[in-house]
């Protein structure tokens, strides 16, 4: 049996005794500093400042001993878990992975719908119906953080949460289905590629997939991505809000208003949460992805994300894609005018067997 299994841990007496020396230590500096400088009438008139020194002593007291027993704390699971099949990119360990095991796959193809940042699966209300009509099977899971009544979370949350989740998803479906499709809308588009870097994919249907920022937001993504400056930032500003993009009357990059009301998002981001996007959109690694056919779909007037960027990277790899652009549509074209096109578009790629052909209403570029 190893060693730490049946030695008893004393992490919190050590705390404790740790707590306690750095406490008598501040007394012991403001009784010095009491009878040298408190108690001089030329140097100090207020009486009170000695009762205030204390209760400040005991304040950090409580902050480093809760500091001090975490760390111990994180040094003892970190020694354990050592022996264990670590894996980075999803920051959990192969024997803690979620197990599934079914005697058979009943579904021929299942199709996960990913959704995009501070949003949920509501996002695909009007792609559904469609899916629904032509017998698609379909799970549009929540990602992590997202969709709650607070951002509590989603301010913990780290991409590699999302990651996980979104990989727990395709092994539950791969498990019951012979083929798997992904459907990917802007931050779902991220979680969309990784997991076709990690598992073979039958569709990828990518909808103005967030890979690339566009100018106006690299500012932020330079200084979240700074060691230090983002530290900082982070603690001075937690939240940022979502922005209005230029031409747009509402936080939604979407040219139809007729329903933004009713649109699920948040409206301040916490800024850890932004970083983790930033961060995810440089490990995705487009000449790893595996699938039988990649779709690109967007707006043409998309404010959000810089698809101009994303097309000439897979030009360059010389990648094979079918893009789908949308003239009326800015960055969600599955609820902006040309929904229903689209979500023509996306069953008629998830149904065919044969060459995608186009629907003739919306501009094609083939690679």
């Amino acid at each position: 049996m190893a060693k730490d299994l049946h030695e008893k841990n004393q992490l919190v007496r050590w705390g404790i005794l740790v707590g306690i020396t750095f406490l008598g230590c501040l007394i012991t500096l403001i009784l010095i500093i009491d009878y040298e400088i408190i108690r001089n009438p030329e140097i100090m008139t207020d009486r009170h400042i000695q009762s205030i020194l204390i209760f400040m002593a005991v304040c950090l007291t409580v902050i480093i001993t809760s500091k001090f027993i975490s760390l111990l704390a994180t040094r003892l699971n970190s020694h354990y878990l050592k022996r264990f099949k670590y894996i980075p990119e999803l920051s959990f360990f192969e024997e803690s992975r979620t197990k599934v095991c079914l005697a058979e796959k009943k579904y021929e193809h299942i199709v996960l719908l990913f959704h995009g940042f501070t949003a949920s699966p509501q996002e695909f209300q009007f792609l559904t119906p469609y899916l629904k009509t032509a017998k698609v099977d379909f799970v549009a899971p929540i990602i992590t953080g997202f969709g709650l009544s607070s951002t509590n979370i989603l301010s913990q949350a780290d991409r590699r949460d999302w990651y996980r989740k979104a990989v727990e998803q395709y092994e539950y479906a791969s498990s019951i289905a012979n083929k798997v499709s992904i459907i990917g809308h802007s931050m779902g588009g991220i979680l969309a590629c990784f997991v076709a870097m990690h598992r073979p994919v039958e569709h990828l249907i990518l909808s103005g997939p967030g890979l690339y920022s566009v100018p106006c937001d690299l500012k932020y993504k330079r200084i979240l991505l700074t060691p230090v400056m983002s530290e900082i930032y982070e603690k001075i500003i937690p939240y940022l809000p979502k922005p209005i993009r230029k031409n747009r009357k509402t936080t939604s990059d979407t040219l139809d208003s007729t329903h933004i009301d009713s649109i699920f998002q948040y409206l301040a981001i916490p800024v850890k949460a932004a970083r983790q996007i930033f961060n995810a959109q440089d490990e995705i690694e487009l000449k790893k992805m595996q699938y039988k056919s990649l779709s690109i779909l967007y707006g043409k007037q998309d404010l959000t994300v810089d698809m101009n960027r994303l097309l000439a990277v897979l030009d360059d790899y010389r990648l094979d894609y079918t893009a789908y652009c949308y003239d009326n549509s800015a960055h969600n074209i599955f609820e902006d005018f040309d929904r229903k096109e689209a979500s023509k578009a996306v069953v008629e790629i998830l149904t065919s067997e044969q060459e995608i052909v186009p629907v003739t209403s919306f501009e094609l570029k083939q690679a």
